[in-house]
């Protein structure tokens, strides 16, 4: 009988984002987002629906090497080397927006023979035009549950008002109509210092729907870092202490 993948292999996710400090603590902000998930074997299938009719678009030089070359060989050659078992990949990920894209972070799901989740490739880029990514699975690359939590240490700049040191952990529920996901920054005691969650609801990926999402949220992309640089601002003016920005690391990848 044949095996029937998730219907996440490829949907508009709508939902939010929510930003927690604790130290020093600060009210939650919650935005609300909408993001494109999709298995990388349906590529094609996906730059049909975000044809020229569409105000979205998804272009391979904004991920991976960035060079515009196929990412499906990238990102196996990712896992392999790491010896992670994934037979199919799914990326969770903003799409450009009127021609404009920023992604805080994407998801690169390995998935298993079984869809299991072996491991994440999690995508981060700063404001300062930077990016770098923490591969994340278990040390045995046992299946990753949906109460698991994998660590990686904090290696790259994000914000001006954390430092780089400690670790993320991070925390994946991938479900048929829905993703979520936990990351934790913990400071070099290891106390959580900020809380985020990422979650959204599976629709089918067609141009009506990717309109209406538009027409509800018809700046998303740049009310992302809107709101990015709005709390910086806050933060500043309570005096949080500033952090120079380092140079980034000269390894691509955190393991």
């Amino acid at each position: 009988m044949p095996r029937t993948r998730p219907a996440l292999t490829g949907g508009l996710l709508l939902g939010r984002v929510m930003h927690r400090r604790l130290q020093p603590p600060r009210p939650a902000f919650h935005y609300r987002t909408f993001s494109i998930c999709f298995d990388l074997d349906a590529l094609p299938l996906l730059q049909k629906v975000l044809s020229r009719l569409s105000p979205l678009r998804f272009y391979n030089r904004d991920h991976g090497p960035r060079d515009g070359s196929a990412l499906l060989p990238w990102i196996q050659g990712c896992f392999a080397e790491q010896q992670i078992p994934a037979s199919r990949y799914v990326l969770v990920t903003y799409p450009r927006l009127w021609g404009y894209v920023f992604n805080p972070v994407s998801f690169w799901l390995g998935l298993d023979e079984n869809d299991q989740i072996r491991g994440v490739l999690a995508e981060v880029n700063n404001t300062f035009g930077e990016h770098h990514s923490y591969l994340l699975a278990h040390a045995d690359r046992r299946i990753i549950g949906q109460g698991d939590w994998l660590t990686a240490d904090k290696a790259f700049h994000v914000s001006p008002f954390l430092p780089v040191e400690g670790q993320y952990r991070f925390r994946f529920r991938l479900q048929e109509q829905s993703f979520h996901a936990d990351i934790h920054y913990l400071d070099a005691a290891g106390e959580p210092c900020l809380l985020t969650q990422i979650a959204g609801n599976r629709q089918p990926l067609s141009l009506p729907k990717v309109w209406r999402a538009v027409l509800q949220q018809p700046f998303m992309t740049f009310s992302v870092v809107f709101f990015i640089h709005w709390q910086a601002l806050k933060l500043w003016r309570a005096h949080i202490p500033f952090h120079k920005k380092p140079e980034p690391p000269q390894q691509e990848i955190s393991l």
